[in-house]
């Protein structure tokens, strides 16, 4: 048996395809797992919902199959880079302190076993400078910080369709 990856915690592996993911504490039916390439046709009907479109500046709209394809390549492309890092520094017994989470895409896992994927998140470093106490952005270009300052991350990072 494989001995888990100590860089990869406090995720989980599924034993059957080494997939690293993200159980919720009060949800046990819930996991945040790495993209799959197979995710497209669930999320074309989000991306077509007025409820969620509306809200979002980058992905096209209508959003088609050859949208999803595109996203999910470069997506997973990023996502092995990210896991291969960590893969790398599997002997140190340091945690690796990194710019990136694995898991973000938000999935149901249902009774007979099976996931639903419901939605995603970006947790990563922010890529744009934000006044804490102004009015939003900042004029200067983003200075290169430590990942592990608490004050620079951000949730729903940037999409790029």
């Amino acid at each position: 048996m494989d001995t888990p990856n100590p860089q990869l915690h406090p995720l989980e592996v599924k034993p059957k395809t080494g997939e690293p993911f993200l159980r919720l504490i009060s949800h046990k039916n819930i996991i945040l797992t790495p993209v799959r390439l197979d995710d497209g046709p669930a999320m074309i009907p989000y991306f077509n919902d007025e409820r969620v479109y509306h809200w979002l500046s980058s992905p096209p709209y209508p959003y088609l199959p050859e949208h999803a394809e595109w996203w999910l390549n470069q997506a997973k492309e990023k996502q092995d880079r990210w896991l291969a890092e960590l893969e790398a520094a599997r002997g140190d017994p340091i945690p690796k302190i990194v710019d990136f989470c694995p898991v973000g895409y938000i999935r149901e896992i249902r009774e007979d076993g099976t996931e639903l994927l419901i939605g995603n998140i970006d947790i990563d470093l922010a890529q744009q400078p934000w006044e804490l106490e102004g009015t939003g952005r900042s004029k200067q270009g983003p200075p290169r910080r430590d990942p592990s300052d608490p004050d620079i991350w951000t949730f729903g990072g940037e999409s790029r369709l």
